[in-house]
């Protein structure tokens, strides 16, 4: 496995105007993760944990700082190679899922890989393969309104891997689930995201889910921490 990171997150600084002045979100935040490995995010809401994420999955831009994928400097990029590395690099599992409702679960996670330039067959034989893993093989052809929350949910994981991306970024995404539910996808993101050796961020207000992973880290005043265990 490559020493290099596959996340290098630094010195990044973000704020927002209000009617009342400059919101400092983020205050020299910076942060490394390695490949395969799994890390927490948790702080309470309005700390900037979403900011953290779509900033890292190159969503938006920092005020100050480097975000560094695979390796690939993304400071100061051009929206075209910004688009391309996020695309072919980074994955993303959402708290409300995001799937496209007039398709099925299949095309869910075909879509994205003939986006990047995959033939349908290859595409649809690796979307099978994670759906599978994921337990959701008799589901290949249901819409997402034929599946429950859960179900959804692991669509979106398959979706997330499915270019085989060195990063995955996860925002919230137990949050809407109920507990037995929660656990049991989070364990399945968990062992998906590790049977694929990428290396995870992922969010949650939830300190015992927190705990599977390989450390947790918060955000203090706008920077980074490491949590102790």
């Amino acid at each position: 496995m490559s020493s290099e990171p596959a996340l290098e997150i630094a010195g990044i600084a973000k704020a927002f105007r209000t009617g009342d002045g400059v919101l400092e979100i983020l205050r020299d935040a910076s942060l490394l993760l390695a490949p395969g490995e799994m890390v927490a995010l948790v702080a309470p809401s309005g700390a900037g944990k979403s900011t953290l994420l779509h900033i890292a999955g190159l969503l938006e831009g920092a005020d100050r700082g480097r975000v560094v994928v695979s390796g690939q400097d993304a400071s100061g990029a051009a929206d075209s190679r910004r688009t391309l590395l996020r695309r072919e690099r980074i994955g993303f599992v959402y708290q409300q899922h995001q799937l496209m409702m007039e398709f099925s679960a299949l095309e869910n996670v075909v879509l994205p890989q003939m986006i990047r330039g995959q033939g349908r067959r290859q595409a649809a034989a690796r979307a099978g393969e994670l759906l599978a893993n994921l337990g959701l093989a008799a589901r290949n052809n249901h819409r997402p309104q034929k599946l429950s929350g859960g179900e959804q949910q692991r669509v979106a994981i398959a979706r997330a891997l499915a270019n085989r991306p060195a990063v995955i970024l996860a925002d919230e995404p137990t949050g809407n689930l109920d507990p037995d539910t929660a656990d049991a996808v989070f364990n399945e993101l968990l062992a998906a995201v590790r049977g694929e050796g990428a290396a995870a961020l992922i969010a949650t207000h939830n300190p015992a889910l927190a705990m599977r992973c390989d450390r947790t880290v918060t955000l203090d005043h706008g920077r980074v921490v490491e949590v102790a265990r």
